[in-house]
């Protein structure tokens, strides 16, 4: 056995992945990295499973984070990235009502394409949510199915739990099955009535 060969087996496996991921700039899997391991080895997934489930929230999330979709009726939310906010990254989703109407919806949501689904998989959208000063409404995440043209799947839709008035960062998710005919699922932040919404760390990832 070569010298080489020899640390190599000194070294335990997967002991330098934290280091790996770091310089690959990967903060999700990271943060994965450990409970995804132990469910692996308790489930005895293969390596393609392992892997797979590894990468999904990177992916998802950076896939999500690069379609920002401003589809909101006018007047009802002001949307900013809040760099005073963020629980990990440079920034944090900041909405605020507007002078105009602080009673209404305003919702942040990914572009219907952006993020893929298979039909009759389970699928959980999770982020971290804090809020101030929201009264007479509430704030939680929600989803909808849509098909590979855009159209959407008729009563396909979930929320999570809400949280109303002030919150300090909590992670809300919600799980669902994406029913017949769904290539996609659209994440929404909801706050309903007034006051200011703070989202963090969207991860979409199949379920169990």
């Amino acid at each position: 056995m070569s010298a080489a060969q020899t640390r190599a087996a000194q070294t335990r496996a997967g002991e330098r992945l934290p280091y790996l991921l770091s310089k690959l700039k990967a903060p999700r899997v990271l943060e994965r990295l450990e409970q995804t391991a132990a469910l692996a080895r308790e489930q005895s997934w293969p390596y393609e499973q392992f892997l797979e489930s590894l990468l999904e929230a990177e992916v998802f999330a950076r896939e999500a984070s690069g379609a920002v979709a401003l589809r909101v009726r006018p007047r009802k939310g002001a949307f900013t990235w809040a760099d005073d906010a963020a629980r990990s990254g440079g920034s944090s989703l900041r909405v605020d009502p507007t002078v105009y109407d602080s009673s209404k919806l305003a919702r942040w949501m990914t572009l219907t394409d952006a993020i893929r689904v298979t039909a009759g998989v389970a699928t959980t959208a999770s982020a971290w949510l804090h809020t101030a000063n929201v009264n007479g409404g509430f704030a939680v995440i929600a989803v909808s199915y849509w098909t590979a043209s855009s159209g959407y799947v008729g009563a396909s839709t979930g929320t999570s739990d809400p949280i109303v008035g002030k919150q300090d960062r909590r992670q809300l998710a919600v799980t669902t099955t994406a029913p017949h005919g769904a290539a996609t699922i659209r994440v929404e932040f909801r706050r309903y009535g007034s006051g200011t919404l703070w989202a963090d760390d969207l991860w979409v990832v199949r379920a169990g």
